[in-house]
């Protein structure tokens, strides 16, 4: 049926920043292993582009073939789904500032996308990440912020703002570290 509007929300370990990890670890080929044991199947545009399949395993680098209407809901550091990490300031700093460089570059190659990314540790934003944490928004008026129960609003009924990410740099001061 056409008339059908169908719209995703991925939510956590959608994005992966590739290039952090602990040495001697590579968080695409554990991907891909799991992508095989799951016998997953990706976009086949990507495939078709990619044969070795690796950019179509994951969004961070296969969300230019996405087609159907995605909102990434993202922790700057998820507690569970987590691969070649360590636990030191150095690291998760590293990695913040990669994953919203990713998200950013996501944003500004497909503005259609939409994102939610606080700068708080936690999997999958049902918490209270739903409705108590404002983080800014990139394409809405300045100085502007969002509830995720208000951008998710805005995804299902086609309306703005859609794409919100927190500076990486500090804490969102809503942030509770007891809430996973």
């Amino acid at each position: 049926n056409p008339d059908i509007d169908v719209r995703c929300i991925s939510d956590s370990g959608s994005m992966y920043p590739f290039s952090v990890h602990t040495q001697n670890c590579y968080p695409q080929l554990l991907e891909y292993t799991a992508y095989n044991i799951w016998k997953a199947e990706s976009d086949q545009s990507c495939e078709e582009d990619n044969p070795s399949k690796l950019p179509c395993i994951s969004f961070g680098t296969a969300y230019r073939y996405a087609d159907t209407p995605i909102l990434i809901l993202m922790s700057s550091e998820d507690t569970v789904i987590r691969i070649c990490y360590a636990e030191d300031d150095a690291f998760w700093d590293s990695w913040r500032q990669e994953l919203e460089l990713t998200a950013r570059q996501i944003l500004q190659d497909r503005p259609d996308v939409a994102m939610f990314l606080p700068n708080c540790p936690f999997h999958v934003a049902s918490t209270h990440v739903w409705s108590s944490m404002e983080v800014p928004v990139l394409d809405g008026e300045d100085g502007q912020t969002i509830l995720l129960k208000d951008l998710v609003y805005n995804f299902v009924n086609g309306q703005q703002p859609i794409q919100a990410i927190d500076s990486m740099d500090v804490r969102n001061p809503a942030c509770n570290n007891n809430h996973n």
